[in-house]
């Protein structure tokens, strides 16, 4: 081989490595706060569908705080399938994915939620504001991952947001608009017997609009709004016995 491809070579072989060392480097040093990044902002989607502000992730993070926000606390409980307390690290919590969870055995799935507290005093007497539930499950093309929010009834819907999803550009993905959320506000997740019963994408507008069990369905998004529907009922299922907890906003 001629000495100046060698050279050709052996340069190009060099730079290829420092290259790779300088990224696998970049990486490393920029992987904790990507993963900091990645926890903030499901907080801050918990923060938002309770109705909260923060500007600041110093500000998400302090209302997860022993001392709160501002008054107001966000504690974070996980069960099992059986309604006992359980303990996750942090690490385990990461982990933790509930869509892909339903296909493991049952004792070993986890359901993490979320109340609100508007004081140290109803945090200790356990009297949530409001309570947060994850919901997700298959739409068109993914995996939508959205939370909850019931009022301190337990049965009135105070707000939605989805925070992770795949679904087609101005069809599935409009769950993430004003208008289609806004659709939730105010409906009801028991029927007139106080069964659990979960809303139902209309399109009829008036029946969206009126009834207590129905929000908008975008038009063209069929599969994406029939995962929505089949999400809510699991949640409301899966949290039954948080929901008949805090019915009535007691104990």
């Amino acid at each position: 081989m001629p000495e100046s491809n060698v050279k050709t070579m052996t340069f190009a072989t060099i730079v290829t490595v420092v290259c790779a060392v300088i990224l696998g480097a970049t990486a490393t040093a920029l992987k904790p706060q990507q993963e900091l990044n990645a926890k903030v902002f499901k907080l801050k989607n918990i923060v938002q569908v309770f109705g909260l502000t923060a500007e600041t992730n110093k500000d998400v993070e302090a209302y997860f705080s022993e001392v709160g926000k501002d008054g107001k606390f966000i504690v974070r409980i996980i069960k099992d399938s059986k309604g006992n307390v359980v303990d996750m690290t942090e690490l385990e919590y990461k982990a933790l994915d509930l869509y892909k969870q339903e296909k493991t055995a049952v004792e070993k799935r986890r359901y993490p939620y979320f109340l609100m507290f508007e004081s140290a005093a109803d945090k200790a007497a356990d009297k949530p504001s409001a309570i947060v539930l994850p919901t997700q499950d298959f739409g068109l093309w993914s995996v939508c991952y959205g939370y909850l929010s019931l009022e301190s009834d337990a049965t009135t819907i105070k707000g939605i947001v989805y925070y992770d999803q795949k679904e087609t550009p101005g069809l599935g993905a409009e769950i993430e608009q004003e208008f289609w959320k806004d659709s939730f506000i105010g409906k009801k997740i028991v029927d007139a017997k106080g069964e659990l019963l979960a809303p139902k994408a209309s399109k009829e507008a008036a029946l969206a609009k009126d009834s207590p069990h129905h929000y908008i369905s975008v038009s063209g998004a069929t599969f994406t709004m029939d995962g929505i529907d089949k999400g809510l009922v699991d949640t409301l299922k899966n949290y039954k016995k948080v929901i008949e907890h805090y019915r009535g906003g007691n104990k």
